[in-house]
């Protein structure tokens, strides 16, 4: 069984598949903006997606670009999110 980390990777993972077709090439701590030159409306449209992929409402004050910079800051910023079913 997953913990919540597991958990959220996994839908990162998931959700950066359907947006790019490199996303098993992306390194886990450098900037996604950089790697795949994600412009403000996309990272909108992850955000969206990972609420719905892991049922959670995302805080307007984690709503910063220091949280979403990197798979690894996404994955620690959206595991606290995430509830037992």
């Amino acid at each position: 069984m997953l913990n919540n980390n597991g958990i959220v990777e996994k839908a990162v993972k998931e959700v950066f598949e359907e947006f790019f077709s490199q996303s098993n090439d992306l390194n886990y701590t450098e900037s996604l903006i950089n790697q795949l030159n994600i412009d403000s409306i996309a990272l909108i449209e992850i955000v969206l997606e990972l609420e719905t992929k892991l049922n959670i409402q995302i805080d307007d004050d984690l709503l910063l670009l220091e949280n979403f910079e990197s798979i690894h800051k996404i994955v620690n910023a959206l595991s606290p999110l995430i509830t037992e079913v």
